[in-house]
């Protein structure tokens, strides 16, 4: 699902910035589904959107979170996906945030360095640590649950149904980060949204708002401005979204890695 009705895939909140203008037409690298890298007890229905736990849910040993199938760069300045609790199982554990790798996934998010993650059962907030904090409301069965990156300001903060719960994490998140949800007990399903359909939370307006900020636009001027700079052979048209001599061979986010090699970049 690296695509949309032939299109490149690209939230609509993204959409105008520069993350969708180097998009490849061919293929994504924006989270569109999860991915069963290594899965023991965490499983994807067919939709690849819609997971379940089918371990035996006995104790924390059997719990597992499962990933995106490609991570959020930070060159993408903000990211948002939602989670519907479909059903919560036997005690709804269930954590969802985002993880620096693959490695770390045999537990739930946020209970690893590396991790951070919102749980349901207790609606407290954990990032690489055992016990965690208190943070927001507990959530169950019928509830969605927003996540999202602010990689310029450099914090996560969740929604509830809709609403902000306010910020749960402060740290320079200067990598690539996945997606994850993780599950602890027999009968827990989720269903992600990635942006292929409308979210609870008015992530356009949040996003219109940032993406209008006199740094923020400073920013996405400097990307543009060097793309020139890191392809002196080939020419970009911003209006057409297109360019005349570039290789669309090399993956899109290579162009971003190169670029910020360059030191594109600054965040203020």
């Amino acid at each position: 699902m690296t695509s949309i009705d032939g299109q490149p895939f690209i939230p609509s909140y993204l959409k105008g910035t520069s993350i969708e203008k180097l998009q490849n037409s061919d293929e994504s690298f924006l989270p569109t589904c999860f991915e069963e890298y290594s899965a023991r007890y965490v499983k994807c229905m067919d939709n690849k959107l819609m997971i379940k736990y089918t371990g035996p849910g006995i104790d924390d040993t059997q719990a597992e979170s499962i990933s995106t199938d490609f991570p959020v760069p930070p060159e993408v300045l903000l990211y948002y996906f939602e989670v519907d609790i479909i059903d919560k199982g036997e005690h709804g554990y269930i954590g969802i945030g985002f993880a620096k790798n693959l490695d770390i996934l045999d537990i739930l998010p946020g209970w690893r360095f590396g991790t951070m993650g919102y749980h349901g059962d207790d609606g407290r907030k954990f990032f690489g640590e055992a016990y965690g904090k208190r943070y927001g409301p507990l959530y169950s069965t019928g509830d969605t649950i927003g996540c999202c990156v602010n990689f310029v300001d450099k914090h996560v903060f969740y929604t509830k149904n809709g609403i902000n719960l306010g910020i749960a994490f402060k740290a320079p998140f200067n990598d690539d980060l996945f997606p994850i949800v993780g599950m602890r007990t027999r009968g827990e399903c989720v269903e992600a949204n990635f942006g292929t359909k409308p979210f609870k939370f008015n992530i356009d307006s949040y996003a219109k708002a940032f993406f209008s900020e006199p740094r923020i636009i400073a920013q996405e001027d400097i990307l543009r401005q060097q793309i020139d700079y890191a392809f002196p052979y080939s020419t970009y048209d911003f209006d057409s979204n297109s360019y005349s001599t570039y290789d669309f061979d090399e993956r899109p986010h290579t162009i971003f890695y190169e670029i910020t090699r360059r030191g594109v970049l600054v965040y203020f």
